[in-house]
């Protein structure tokens, strides 16, 4: 479109620069913003809306502390009378979400997901679990067959008999699986899948009581079932960066038993909200930015202001070389979603596949606005004030703000 005025010489510009919705300071940032772009059309958003708050950036100590901020502040801002309805948690990846999703369900404030399923409610999060549940509980019969059917020419009815040959006896089913009288009922068209599938189980057998959680589905993944979400989903990229943010966060529980038990935890109080009457307030939204284009709330949060998480690595290496002006684009649209109030947020640190807090810094989106625009906002008294991580981890106390 940029091009278009050079192809087609009558064509004339008319710039649509009145905008309803944002209040002054909003638009001011968002001006900031796209200013840093080269290919576009220049304009300059305005508006005949009252001035109001100036947008807030938020360095939360970690990613727990930013699922802590938000939650704090939806809370207060539905307090202050805003409904859940007029507010919305935007975010570059589906992943982003996950530690909000989890502090969300505990507050018992409801949301809804407009990015795709809750995060763990997703398939491939549910793949992996069903190999961590058969470590812990190796007569969870469900997890025992959703890991089989995975696997190419086994059936409903193949799981079935399979697991009916190993959890017949006495013998725990894990070690079960290597025995002759199991491996020669096996059909011979899939002694071979067979064979891969038990691999995997002897791995994380091998391992189990020394390994981390996140550990774990590093070996789940790198034994064959990253290779499988590649040969089935397009999306497989997404589905891996999932899974390692999976990993990541996984690593912050002392056992695989309580990162479970969590787990169990958090499902259970989802489905008892998703029986409940919608309130009056209705629910929040949690949004990637490329679905929440159009739409419009009273107050948004933008999380994960992170350099390599917004703008992704991946969208950088573009090659056509315009990655860095469409993910900025892409800021933009999500700055302008706000109606009166903006909360932008970044983590410090966040861990890696080993667990190891590693130092973030800001978005070049934040770095390139030199402060202006916006008002930075602490913990107040420069404690962690805004989430007690013991919610989150009974064996981690809390951290002085800054530690």
């Amino acid at each position: 479109i940029i091009k278009f005025p050079e192809r087609y010489q009558e064509a004339k510009l008319f710039k649509l620069e009145i905008n309803y919705r944002s209040t002054p300071q909003i638009l001011n940032l968002a001006n900031t913003i796209i200013d840093q772009n080269r290919h576009q059309f220049p304009k300059k958003l305005r508006t005949s809306r009252p001035m109001g708050l100036k947008p807030n950036l938020i360095p939360a100590q970690d990613v727990l502390e930013q699922a802590g901020f938000v939650a704090s502040k939806i809370a207060e801002l539905n307090q202050r009378g805003t409904p859940f309805s007029q507010m919305a948690v935007l975010y570059r990846a589906h992943y982003h979400s996950m530690e909000l999703q989890m502090e969300l369900t505990r507050r018992g404030i409801p949301f809804e997901v407009r990015s795709g399923l809750r995060f763990f409610e997703q398939a491939h999060i549910k793949d992996v679990s069903a190999y961590l549940k058969i470590l812990c509980n190796p007569r969870d019969e469900l997890a025992w067959k959703r890991a089989m059917l995975l696997y190419p020419r086994v059936g409903k009815a193949t799981a079935d008999k399979i697991w009916k040959l190993i959890s017949a006896g006495e013998a725990d089913p894990r070690f079960a699986v290597d025995a002759k009288e199991v491996q020669q009922k096996i059909p011979a068209g899939m002694r071979e899948t067979w064979r891969i599938f038990t691999r995997t189980l002897a791995k994380l057998r091998d391992i189990e009581t020394r390994a981390t959680p996140g550990k774990l589905i590093e070996t789940v993944m790198k034994d064959g079932y990253e290779t499988f979400l590649q040969s089935k989903y397009p999306n497989y990229e997404s589905r891996i960066d999932d899974l390692r943010q999976l990993m990541s966060f996984a690593d912050q529980y002392s056992s695989l038993e309580d990162l479970l038990s969590e787990l169990a935890l958090l499902t259970s109080m989802d489905q008892e909200r998703d029986t409940a009457v919608p309130g009056e307030n209705g629910s929040l939204k949690l949004s990637s930015i490329h679905q929440a284009k159009g739409l419009e709330w009273s107050a948004v949060f933008v999380i994960w202001l992170a350099e390599g998480k917004f703008p992704s690595i991946r969208s950088l290496s573009d090659s056509n070389g315009n990655g860095e002006e469409e993910e900025r684009r892409l800021f933009y649209v999500a700055v302008t979603r706000a109606q009166d109030e903006l909360y932008l947020c970044y983590p410090r640190y966040a861990p890696d596949r080993g667990g190891r807090e590693m130092i973030q810094q800001p978005s070049r989106f934040i770095v390139e606005l030199e402060g202006k625009g916006y008002e930075r906002l602490d913990p107040p008294n420069g404690r962690d004030s805004w989430q007690n991580r013991r919610n989150f981890f009974p064996h981690r106390g809390p951290r002085e703000y800054g530690e």
